[in-house]
């Protein structure tokens, strides 16, 4: 077996590591193969361990994936080395515990986890990094653990040593992986909200720089009259209205008073109809000192009023008991379009669409078409125009 390499530059060396796979998860396999190779293993795993449940492997270097599952599917519930008294002793007072401190060897052999899992696939010997400690009553923890060959020599004091040095750095890099990996949950929690919203929505720094988009955001061209991302940046084909909002951005990421508590609206005026597209920047984040995660500071929120939007036609029928043919008509009506419209688009006559709006209407207790739009547009159905779930029994 080669030897190990352990000293001040490997030392230096793996915890750089550590750091870096903090900032990018796909880095915690390079800093087992690392790990694996300074102590002279030949595997080595980060999990998180349930003792009572399983363990959840994170990374793994090395090691055969089927000793992994039968580890969390059965032998995590007769580990010898993590289930006696002593080891809930040592992995409570220490942070680097080796198998021959454990158990004892001739005890170990005997045992129905040696003979079908540790030998089997050649990993009789470990050590275990305890990067989050347990909490008693359970036995939960979050660790690293280097695995050697039943042939190779036991962990030495020194190793061990080393492995103690390296632990401090370990534990804070997990704890900014946690928070980085928090902010990122946070924000793609929110931008799956936002994707639900029928309009284009901007997560926007001090700059007007765009940070996340929603789906209608992320492929709006800006064209004669309109907003989208140039370079980054959100622009509108107005250079004035740009300058507004970009002032508004600032003012926001700056706390100028009576800006950066409420946002603002902006018009942007076009050429090609006197209908304005409308846009409404808000606060991401109540002060300049609580920023969200992302980096954002502002919402600006689009819309074209001009936009055919029509209402789930699935949730009209769950919601108000409408007929497929009346939810298709009732849909058409709430985006705007005239009795006449809708019965040129359908290929049937206009009296036949005017019973149809009439059975809508007394089913939505609505008593007039404007009535009908007016409601649609404060129900979920509008809010979510592209669902198309499935309705649970009434």
């Amino acid at each position: 077996m080669p030897g190990t390499r352990i000293g001040p530059d490997s030392l230096l060396h793996l915890v750089g590591l550590a750091y870096e796979a903090a900032q990018d998860r796909s880095k915690w396999s390079v800093y087992l193969e690392a790990l694996t190779e300074t102590l002279a293993g030949r595997g080595a795993v980060l999990i998180h361990h349930d003792l009572k449940t399983g363990g959840s492997v994170v990374e793994s270097v090395r090691l055969d994936p089927q000793a992994l599952a039968l580890y969390g599917t059965h032998y995590h519930s007769i580990d010898v080395w993590a289930l006696s008294q002593r080891a809930r002793a040592l992995t409570l007072a220490q942070s680097v515990v080796a198998d021959q401190q454990l158990v004892d060897r001739a005890a170990l052999r005997r045992t129905e986890f040696y003979g079908d899992l540790v030998s089997r696939f050649d990993m009789a010997r470990m050590t275990l990094m305890t990067v989050a400690p347990p909490c008693p009553p359970i036995m939960t923890f979050r660790g690293v653990t280097i695995f050697r060959s039943e042939r190779d020599p036991e962990f030495a004091a020194s190793e061990l040593s080393f492995l103690e040095a390296l632990v401090p750095h370990l534990r804070r890099a997990f704890q900014i992986h946690d928070r980085l990996s928090a902010a990122d949950h946070e924000q793609r929690t929110l931008l799956e909200t936002l994707d639900a919203l029928p309009c284009a929505v901007y997560v926007v720094n001090g700059d007007a720089a765009v940070i996340a988009a929603n789906s209608a955001g992320a492929g709006a061209a800006v064209g004669r009259d309109g907003v989208g991302i140039d370079r980054r940046v959100l622009v509108t084909s107005s250079p004035d209205t740009t300058r507004r909002l970009r002032d508004l951005c600032a003012g926001i990421a700056n706390g100028v008073e009576g800006i950066g508590s409420s946002g603002g609206a902006i018009v942007i005026r076009r050429a090609s109809s006197p209908v304005p597209v409308q846009v409404l920047v808000a606060p991401l984040a109540p002060s300049r000192d609580h920023r969200a995660p992302s980096g954002g500071t502002a919402l600006v929120f689009v819309s074209d009023p001009l936009r055919d939007r029509m209402p789930s036609e699935t949730l009209l029928r769950y919601y108000y008991g409408l007929t497929k043919s009346e939810s298709e008509i009732a849909a058409r009506i709430a985006s705007g379009q005239s009795l006449s419209e809708i019965a040129a688009e359908r290929g049937t006559t206009v009296a036949t669409v005017r019973w149809y709006n009439k059975q809508v209407l007394a089913k939505t207790s609505c008593r007039s078409r404007a009535e009908l739009v007016r409601r649609l547009a404060r129900s979920l159905s509008s809010l979510f125009p592209d669902a198309d779930v499935q309705p649970m029994p009434k």
